[in-house]
């Protein structure tokens, strides 16, 4: 059946049902799609309880004559890096990883660093070790692996601890550490201890066919012209990282869709749990997730992959504009899924809007 209204809600129930056979989880959600405004392509916008169905409002076009969906494939750019640290919890709550371990216990090189202080894998989740954003040379060959050792080209730019400097660069030694302990590429490990108990299908950092027939359509931005498709360009990252997809990358890689995110920040909100109660982050892990980790001498507050507010939410944002947050306090989760380059007013005020409504901070008692 065609649907033809563009603000009809529709109740899905999500199985696999066909010839008589049924999926053992059966999850429901709900849908709305409407216009977006003139000047802005489209987006969507995603709220949950921790354990309830997830509302997905799809605004507008993923695509020239293609409208936004709950599987539309985003860029989730930075999100990227509170998935990867939820990766490393997991290590940390099995006993396989500790925070406080020097980045010289898995690449001996960094001993040769000249710093009072030494980089630890918590240093490289909060963005205080002292690597700069990316590196500005070529990297010699993909792979984490080769960007942790790449360090001795273009060396610590302060020392640890002192100051914040965000940075992929941080995240892929981290994704580095994650397969020298495991022994197998981090994105096999993630798809395995966070995308898979999650059930997030469509969570990958080389799309299939399918997956990008579904991709949305990267729009430029502004207030002088109509909204414009482009080409990504990460512009500060070096060869051969440049290109989204190609190689996994920890910092920034990750293509998602609204229904695979929403279940990973429905996560958080439980505070550790897979929807079956498997505990994915232990509890101890999970307080310190929600609570300022960089120094005192650093006033951003910054946790493990992910910004905090003091008030039970961790959050983040990403190049391609998708924005993201849970609070373990309220147990909501919310997305703002959209893939554009500049900015307007028409999408400022769309954004800001929903930002207001849908606000997950606890409320202050009078």
């Amino acid at each position: 059946m065609v649907v033809r209204k563009m603000k009809l809600i529709v109740c899905v129930a999500v199985t696999a049902a066909f010839a008589g056979v049924v999926a053992e989880n059966v999850q429901l959600y709900s849908v709305t799609h409407r216009a977006a405004p003139e000047g802005f392509p489209g987006a969507v916008l995603v709220t949950a309880d921790a354990d309830g169905v997830p509302h997905f409002d799809c605004v507008g076009e993923a695509a020239p004559g293609r409208r936004m969906e709950p599987d539309t494939v985003f860029w989730m750019a930075s999100n990227t890096k509170g998935v990867l640290a939820a990766l490393v919890l997991n290590l940390v709550s099995e006993g396989k990883l500790s925070l406080d371990d020097p980045v010289e216990k898995y690449f001996s090189s960094w001993k040769k660093f000249p710093v009072k202080t030494r980089p630890t894998l918590r240093m490289l989740l909060c963005h205080t070790s002292g690597l700069d954003v990316f590196p500005k040379k070529a990297i010699a060959r993909p792979g984490m692996e080769a960007l942790a050792e790449h360090v001795h080209v273009e060396p610590l730019k302060f020392e640890p601890d002192t100051k914040y400097l965000y940075s992929n660069w941080d995240i892929d030694v981290a994704a580095a550490i994650v397969e020298k302990v495991t022994g197998r590429p981090f994105d096999v490990e993630m798809a395995e201890r966070i995308f898979k108990p999650l059930g997030m299908t469509d969570s990958t950092f080389i799309p299939n066919a399918s997956q990008n027939a579904r991709r949305a359509a990267f729009y430029k931005l502004s207030d002088k012209k109509p909204p414009m498709p482009t080409k990504i360009v990460r512009n500060k990252l070096a060869p051969p990282y440049m290109e989204v997809g190609v190689h996994p990358e920890a910092g920034g890689g990750l293509l998602s869709t609204p229904r695979d995110m929403i279940k990973f920040f429905q996560m958080i909100a439980r505070g550790g749990l897979a929807p079956d109660g498997r505990r994915l982050i232990s509890a101890p892990l999970m307080e310190k997730w929600t609570a300022k980790q960089t120094p005192k001498c650093v006033k951003v507050s910054y946790s493990f992959g992910m910004k905090v507010d003091g008030k039970g939410s961790l959050s983040h944002g990403g190049a391609g504009g998708t924005w993201a947050e849970a609070n373990v306090k309220t147990r909501k989760a919310r997305l703002y899924m959209v893939n554009v380059q500049g900015s307007s007013k028409v999408a400022k005020s769309f954004r800001d809007d929903w930002m207001k409504k849908t606000a997950l901070s606890v409320k202050k008692s009078k």
